[in-house]
């Protein structure tokens, strides 16, 4: 499950970084129905729907993930722990330290939670 959620991970980056179809394609396929986002500027993000449209149209130019963590906390829920340093058109250079809880349901992970604290 570990070496799973972490490809996942940087398949969605890697997805954010490729066009807008993509990213909408790769996360209605892993996100949970009831997940949230949590981001900067006291922005909450809840449910499937209002996190694919969140997504915006312009990709992100690149990204690097560093300092790897992946903790199981049970059975069917793990969390990915990292320092992501990444650059976009619209939003600049970015930093942060995010999380991404994933659960196991239905022999499918799904991310229920997502995280970022900004550096």
């Amino acid at each position: 499950m570990i070496k799973e959620i972490i490809k996942l991970e940087k398949e969605g980056w890697q997805a954010l970084s490729t066009d807008s179809e993509t990213s909408h394609q790769f996360f209605s396929d892993i996100l949970h129905d009831d997940a949230v986002m949590l981001r900067p500027g006291d922005k909450r993000l809840a449910g499937k729907k209002e996190i694919l449209e969140s997504i915006t149209a312009e990709p992100w130019e690149g990204f690097k993930i560093e300092n790897e963590r992946a903790l199981m906390l049970s059975d069917k829920v793990a969390v990915f722990i990292y320092r992501l340093t990444a650059q976009h058109a619209d939003k600049g250079d970015y930093a942060a330290l995010i999380s991404s809880t994933y659960v196991l349901e239905d022999d499918k992970l799904q991310l229920i939670l997502n995280q970022h604290t900004p550096l």
